[in-house]
C-alpha cells in the first residue's frame, strides 16, 4: 500500500512530526499586534512563546528585509530568545521550539 501525501497543511493538527512549520510574514501582519513597540511588534503571545515581527529592514541592519523574532519563557522567569527567522521563507523549526508551543499547548 502506497502512502498518500497529505493535501494540505492543517495547522491545528499534529502529523507526529517534532517540527512546527513556523507562521509567515503575511499570516502574522494580518493579526492584530498584541504589543506596538519601536522595532517590534507582539504578534502572537501564549504565555509561554512569543512571535515578534520587525519593524526594520535589511537597511537597518536586520538579517532579513521580514525579520520574525521568537522567544520562550524560560523556567525561571526571564524570556529566551530562541531565534529569528526570514518571515518570507520560514523554517519547519527553531531550536528549542516544541510541536504544540505555537497553540500554546503544553
Amino acid at each position: 500500500m502506497t502512502e498518500r501525501p497529505i493535501p494540505y497543511a492543517d495547522p491545528t493538527r499534529d502529523y507526529g512530526k517534532p517540527e512546527v512549520l513556523l507562521p509567515g510574514w503575511e499570516a502574522l501582519t494580518a493579526l492584530d499586534s498584541l504589543h506596538p513597540g519601536h522595532f517590534l511588534d507582539l504578534r502572537i503571545d501564549t504565555g509561554d512563546f512569543r512571535v515578534w515581527t520587525s519593524r526594520c529592514g535589511l537597511a537597518d541592519g536586520e538579517p532579513f528585509e521580514h525579520t520574525v523574532h521568537v522567544e520562550t519563557l524560560s523556567e525561571d522567569g526571564p524570556w529566551l530568545d530562541l531565534g529569528h527567522y526570514d518571515g518570507d521563507a520560514p523554517p519547519r523549526g527553531l531550536p528549542g521550539l516544541t510541536p504544540h508551543a505555537l497553540r500554546g499547548e503544553t
